[in-house]
């Protein structure tokens, strides 16, 4: 029907495209398709990068159908004026570094479970290895009930596991009346990747004291005990959580990692280039992440250094230890980092931020003002929902964001007369899933069962959406809808016009 691009190999979207290849392109991708002003805001995106037109879509559209696979795609669900964006910043974990998968999480895995034994935790939980088919982001954990649970965004329980049992629908709501919990004080949500090896040893821990028979199972389901000891499914976790926290803030993990970043921490070439092409733009970049100076100084001059170039000379500003969310709202003290101790220096910082310097603490007013920029002025890309994105949103700050996710493909088995979506990440190289521990009583059950929505959705938050909802507002409340009709100018669209190398994912480990 039309011819393709003979250089690239791809197809050529501006001109007709073969009714063979229709058939597999999303009609959002289709740029003649769109009404004129969406087509012109996506345009602004190609030259903003420095590349040729539509170079940064051959990862979609080419001759192999593996090229049109979900999880090779990028979606963006709003517009954005890029050219109204003066400051890009990166959070660094699972956004600037992408770590190995599941080499990390293994690493993490072992050292919480070593932590757990040290502070009297049976030795026997040293024989679990960490599974990465079983956990996945976004999981509710129930303190009361020792239990993990799926839920829609309405509340409704769509899997409850206990331990690796994954109970029945009858069983759910004997401990559930309707199948139903609220978000409260009794629920811990399991929202980052640095969750994933503490999700898969909830279950493993609870398992194991479900199944010992020198512990007995409690008739109100909340917790087990032996002779005089008890121990909730409540306390379990507070073990736990500490024990993780212990891990990323006074163990060594960030050791480990940085003494061998290669084996943990995915190298992408197109980084530096990225940020390079930002700057050429007359835009200013800034790193802004939770870790400590040693540990980004570690991380970044693995991804960014090169003779004759320091990894800082990338940013224009760098702030470490921000302690986000708190950065966000009131935030800290604002201090100047000491780069060859990483010590910080005494007082508050006042004076100008200078390129090459690295500073600790502060808030997003107290930055915004340094640098003088205004919430829309600033695009911050990060994977947190909450962490980075929400906060960012919410609390005083109205910037537009960016919100990173991992790329994962999604493959469904048929179990029990029901379709459910398992978690395949797609990392090379990755070693096939460990052998299980004995102990566990439910090994004939599949361990992936987990009913998750595909997580390729990119959400950009165009500099206009606040001045929307302002318009909707009545009686000074904002009305906030999952269905919120968009104006003629910022129709949702679906379409490939974002390069794979502008999306990645982290998570800042936890905070003093």
């Amino acid at each position: 029907m039309g011819d393709t691009s003979k250089d690239t190999g791809m197809a050529t979207l501006t001109s007709p495209i073969s009714d063979d290849r229709l058939s597999s392109l999303s009609a959002g991708s289709l740029l003649s398709d769109l009404p004129g002003s969406v087509s012109r805001k996506i345009s602004t995106i190609i030259p903003m990068l420095g590349i040729g037109p539509w170079q940064g879509l051959d990862c979609w559209v080419g001759d192999g159908d593996e090229e049109y696979m979900p999880h090779k795609r990028v979606f963006v669900n709003r517009s954005l004026h890029i050219k109204k964006i003066r400051f890009y910043g990166f959070d660094m974990d699972y956004t600037l570094a992408v770590y190995k998968s599941p080499e990390y999480e293994s690493l993490a895995f072992q050292l919480v479970i070593q932590r757990l034994i040290e502070i009297g935790y049976p030795s026997e939980l040293v024989d679990f290895e960490y599974d990465p088919t079983f956990p996945v982001r976004g999981l509710w954990y129930d303190k009361e009930y020792g239990n993990l649970l799926k839920v829609d965004q309405y509340g409704n329980i769509l899997v409850c596991c206990h331990g690796f049992k994954f109970l029945k629908p009858m069983e759910i709501r004997e401990l559930y009346p309707n199948s139903f919990i609220k978000l409260d004080k009794r629920i811990f949500v399991l929202n980052t990747l640095f969750n994933l090896p503490e999700t898969y040893l909830l279950a493993c821990v609870i398992d194991y004291f479900d199944c010992c028979e020198e512990f007995l199972i409690r008739k109100d389901n909340k917790g087990v005990y032996k002779g005089e000891l008890y121990m909730s499914y409540q306390s379990i976790f507070q073990d736990i959580r500490v024990a993780v926290d212990w891990v990323h803030l006074k163990g060594s993990l960030k050791k480990i990692t940085v003494s061998d970043p290669k084996k943990y921490v995915i190298k992408d070439d197109r980084l530096p280039i990225l940020l390079d092409r930002m700057a050429e733009h007359d835009s200013k970049v800034f790193l802004l992440t939770n870790s400590e100076y040693w540990y980004t100084a570690g991380i970044m001059s693995y991804l960014l250094d090169k003779p004759g170039r320091n990894w800082k000379t990338y940013f224009d500003y760098i702030l470490v230890d921000a302690q986000k969310p708190l950065f966000f709202a009131e935030g800290t003290i604002l201090r100047q980092v000491n780069q060859d101790t990483g010590a910080w220096k005494i007082g508050s910082h006042v004076g100008p931020l200078k390129k090459g310097s690295v500073y600790a603490g502060g808030s997003c007013d107290v930055f915004s003002n340094m640098i003088g920029a205004k919430g829309k002025d600033v695009l911050y890309i990060g994977d947190h929902i909450f962490g980075d994105i929400m906060k960012s949103k919410k609390i005083r700050v109205g910037m537009p964001h960016e919100s990173t996710v991992e790329h994962v493909e999604m493959t469904c088995e048929e179990d029990m007369g029901n379709f459910i979506a398992s978690r395949s990440r797609d990392v090379s190289g990755t070693a096939e899933s460990p052998a299980r521990s004995p102990r566990r009583r439910h090994d004939s059950l599949v361990p992936h069962l987990w009913a998750e929505t595909p997580q390729e959705l990119t959400h950009l938050h165009d500099d206009d959406d606040e001045e929307d909802d302002d318009n909707n507002t009545s009686g000074g409340e904002r009305k906030d809808t999952a269905d919120e009709k968009s104006s003629e100018d910022e129709e949702v669209v679906h379409t490939h016009c974002v390069p794979a190398f502008m999306i990645d994912e982290h998570h800042d480990p936890p905070s003093d």
